[in-house]
């Protein structure tokens, strides 16, 4: 819970990376679905949006990979039966 406080805070402060890092953080300490997962798809989503208006390709790529990391864990919860 501390990790999404702290998440939303840098969303407001318009500090995006540091709140991916805190919410982050948060679904590595309990995998579910909530803020943190539905705040770390819009983030990763406007990051790779970013990079492809920049034609960073490397960028593009790592926040592609962010987001199948995060759909993965997704699968995992629905699988276990948690997180609804």
């Amino acid at each position: 819970m501390l990790y999404n406080q702290l998440g939303d805070t840098q969303v407001k402060l318009g500090n995006d990376l540091e709140a991916i890092a805190a919410y982050e953080a948060s679904v590595k300490d309990k995998e579910e679905f909530g803020d943190a997962y539905n705040a770390l798809l819009n983030l990763y989503e406007t990051q790779r949006k970013q990079a492809a208006k920049a034609k960073n390709d490397d960028d593009i790529q790592k926040w592609v990979t962010k987001t199948d990391a995060l759909l993965d864990m997704s699968k995992r919860v629905m699988r276990s039966g948690f997180g609804y």
